[in-house]
C-alpha cells in the first residue's frame, strides 16, 4: 500500500496536468494581447522600415523586448496567436528548466509533476495582461544561467585550474545580459544567485570568488557591447540617452510614490496564488543559511537567492502592475517544491474550491450567507482567498471546441478575454470596422494619429508607423514635467485623422451616436473641460462601438493633458 500511493499521486498529477493543458492551451493562443504587446510590436514595424526606437517610439525600457518581437514577427508573422505561441513556448520553457532543477534538488518526480501542474495553472489561465509581458520573457534566460550555474560548479573538479571559475563564469554572465537588454532590473536576481553559490565557489580558494564575479560582468559586457554595436549603428544613441537620463528618473520617482500601495496589494494580485508568497520568504532565507555544500543544497539556495532577488526588485523598482509579479509566484512555488512542500498542487486545489463554492452560492443560503459574512467582515483577506471564476474562465469551456483552429477570430477573442470592455483593452471587431473606413480615405503615412492604447492595432492593420512616438500617452503625461515636451511635439504633427476610445472616460455613453459614418457633436455624458480639448473637440466623421473617427482641423486648440495614470 506504501508503495502504491506515491505512484498514484503522481499519476493523479499527470492527469491533472494534461487536463489543464488540454483544456487551457487552445483558448490561450486564441485569447487576444495586450497593448504592451501592440507597443512592442509597432516598435518591431518600426525598426523593420529602418525607423528608430525611441526617436520614433516612445519607450522607458530597453530595447531587449523590440529585438525579440522583432525576431518572431518576421519568422513567424504578425498574428496574434504566433506571438502567443512563443510566449506559450517560453513559459514551457521555462517550466522545464525549473523541473530539472528540482530534479537536481532531489525532489522526487512527483514532487516536480505537482509543481509543473502549479505553474501551469496559474500561468495559462492568467488575463491577457499578464501574458506576453517582458517579465515573464526574462524568467527563461535567467533560468537557463542559475542552470549554467549549477552545472559549472557541481562538475569542477577537487583541483582544477586556476582561471577555470573566470574562463566559464563568462558564458553566465552573457545569458544573464539577455534578460538584462529585456529589463535590467535582473541584476538584482543575479547578485541574489551569486551570493547564494558562494559557499560552493569558496571551495576552490578566495581568489575563485572574484574571478567568478568578474567573469559574470565580463560576459555580460560582451553582449552589452554587442547591444551597443547595433544602438550606435542605427542612430538610436542619442535619443535613447534623453529617455534614460531626462525621462527615467521621473519613472524611477514614479515607482517609489507608489511603494505603498505595490506592498499592499502584493498579497492579493493574484487571489489565492500570491499567498505562496507567506511561506515561500521563510522558506528561501532559511534555504540561503544553510552552509551544507553538497550539489542538491546549492540547487535549493539557487532557487531561494533568484527568487528573494526578484521578489526584491519587483517590489522596490517596479511600478504597481500585476503581471510584474508573475514571475515571484512561479519562483515561489519552485523554491517550496525545492523543499518538497507541493505548494502548487494546494493552492491549485485551494482555487478549485473557492470556485466551487462561489459557483453554487446562489443555489445554497448557508453558503450564501457565510460568503457575505466574510467578505463584509475581512473584505482583503477574502479578496486574497477566494478565487472567483470570471465570465471568461466559462467562455474558454464554451468556446473550447472553436479553439482547435489556426484561424483567429476576432469576436471569439473578446469572447475570450479575461478584460474585454476594460479600458484600454482592444476589441478587434470593432477596430476593424475603423480600419475599412479608413481604407477609403487614402491614407498617406503620417494622416493616422491613434490617440488611446486600444486603438494602436490600427496602425499594423493598416502598415503605418506611429505619427506620434508617445503611443502610450496616458503613460507619457504621467511624467508631469514633460507635458510641455508632449505638447510641442504634438503641435509638430499634420495628421488628417485622429482615433478615440470613448472608454477612456467611463460614464460616457457611447451609444448616443449611431455606428457608421457620422456627423455631430459629443454626448452630453462626456467631461466638459474634455469637450473642448484635443483631441475631443474634433469634428465626429465615423464611429464603431467605443471607437470614433475624428477628422482633424487645425488650429487645435487646448490638448487633453490628463494622464489617467497619475492624475
Amino acid at each position: 500500500m506504501h508503495s502504491i500511493l506515491p505512484r498514484l499521486v503522481e499519476w493523479l498529477g499527470w492527469l491533472l496536468l494534461f487536463g489543464l493543458l488540454l483544456l487551457g492551451v487552445p483558448p490561450f493562443l486564441h485569447m487576444p494581447i495586450w497593448v504592451d504587446a501592440t507597443l512592442y510590436d509597432t516598435a518591431a514595424w518600426n525598426m523593420w522600415l529602418g525607423g528608430v526606437h525611441y526617436r520614433d517610439v516612445f519607450d522607458t525600457n530597453l530595447p531587449g523586448m523590440p529585438w525579440a518581437h522583432l525576431a518572431v514577427r518576421v519568422v513567424l508573422g504578425w498574428s496574434s496567436m504566433s506571438l502567443r505561441a512563443v510566449d506559450l513556448a517560453v513559459f514551457a520553457g521555462s517550466t522545464l528548466v525549473m523541473v530539472d532543477l528540482l530534479r537536481r534538488c532531489q525532489i522526487s518526480r512527483s514532487g516536480q509533476v505537482w509543481a509543473a501542474v502549479g505553474w501551469i495553472g496559474f500561468y495559462v489561465y492568467l488575463s491577457e495582461f499578464c501574458q506576453t509581458q517582458r517579465d515573464t520573457w526574462m524568467i527563461l534566460p535567467a533560468l537557463l544561467a542559475v542552470r549554467r550555474r549549477f552545472d559549472r560548479l557541481v562538475s569542477a573538479s577537487d583541483d582544477p585550474p586556476r582561471d577555470w571559475i573566470f574562463r566559464l563564469t563568462v558564458l553566465e554572465g552573457a545569458i544573464w545580459a539577455v534578460a538584462f537588454w529585456v529589463k535590467p532590473h535582473i541584476a538584482f536576481p543575479v547578485i541574489g544567485v551569486w551570493l547564494a553559490s558562494i559557499p560552493q565557489i569558496r571551495q576552490f580558494g578566495s581568489g575563485a570568488i572574484i574571478r567568478d564575479f568578474l567573469g559574470l560582468i565580463l560576459g555580460g559586457l560582451c553582449m552589452g557591447i554587442l547591444g551597443m554595436i547595433w544602438i550606435v549603428m542605427t542612430g538610436t544613441l542619442e535619443p535613447m540617452r534623453e529617455v534614460f537620463l531626462e525621462w527615467n528618473p521621473g519613472y524611477l520617482e514614479w515607482t517609489w510614490l507608489e511603494m505603498l500601495h505595490r506592498y499592499c496589494s502584493f498579497w492579493m494580485n493574484f487571489p489565492v496564488w500570491s499567498l505562496v508568497h507567506g511561506l515561500a520568504i521563510p522558506v528561501a532565507v532559511i534555504s540561503l543559511a544553510a552552509r551544507r555544500t553538497t550539489p542538491e543544497m546549492l540547487a535549493v539556495r539557487m532557487l531561494a537567492g533568484l527568487y528573494l532577488g526578484w521578489l526584491f526588485q519587483s517590489l522596490i523598482f517596479q511600478r504597481s502592475l500585476q503581471y510584474v509579479h508573475v514571475p515571484g509566484v512561479l519562483l515561489g512555488i519552485a523554491v517550496l517544491a525545492s523543499r518538497a512542500i507541493p505548494a502548487g498542487g494546494i493552492l491549485l486545489g485551494w482555487c478549485g474550491l473557492t470556485a466551487g463554492l462561489c459557483l453554487i452560492r446562489p443555489h445554497y443560503s448557508c453558503v450564501q450567507s457565510a460568503m457575505e459574512a466574510y467578505s463584509h467582515h475581512f473584505p482583503r483577506t477574502y479578496e486574497a482567498t477566494i478565487a472567483e471564476p470570471g465570465y471568461s474562465v466559462r467562455n474558454r469551456i464554451r468556446f473550447w471546441p472553436e479553439c482547435w483552429t489556426f484561424e483567429t477570430d476576432p469576436y471569439r477573442k473578446i469572447q475570450l478575454s479575461h478584460l474585454y470592455g476594460i479600458y484600454p483593452s482592444s476589441e478587434p471587431f470593432l477596430l476593424e470596422r475603423v480600419a475599412n473606413y479608413l481604407e477609403k480615405q487614402s491614407l498617406q503615412p503620417g494622416d493616422l494619429l491613434c490617440w488611446n492604447e486600444g486603438t494602436h492595432p490600427l496602425y499594423l492593420r493598416l502598415q503605418h508607423v506611429p505619427t506620434f512616438r508617445f503611443m502610450h500617452v496616458g503613460t507619457a503625461l504621467g511624467f508631469k514635467h514633460k507635458r510641455a515636451q508632449i505638447h510641442q511635439e504634438l503641435l509638430r504633427i499634420r495628421p488628417k485623422f485622429v482615433v478615440t476610445d470613448w472608454y477612456a472616460y467611463p460614464d460616457v455613453d457611447v451609444e448616443a451616436l449611431p455606428n457608421g459614418e457620422v456627423g455631430g457633436s459629443l454626448p452630453k455624458s462626456f467631461p466638459k473641460p474634455a469637450c473642448d480639448q484635443f483631441p475631443w473637440n474634433q469634428p465626429i466623421r465615423y464611429r464603431s462601438g467605443r471607437y470614433v473617427v475624428h477628422e482633424i482641423q487645425y488650429p487645435l486648440g487646448d490638448v487633453d493633458l490628463k494622464s489617467p495614470m497619475s492624475d
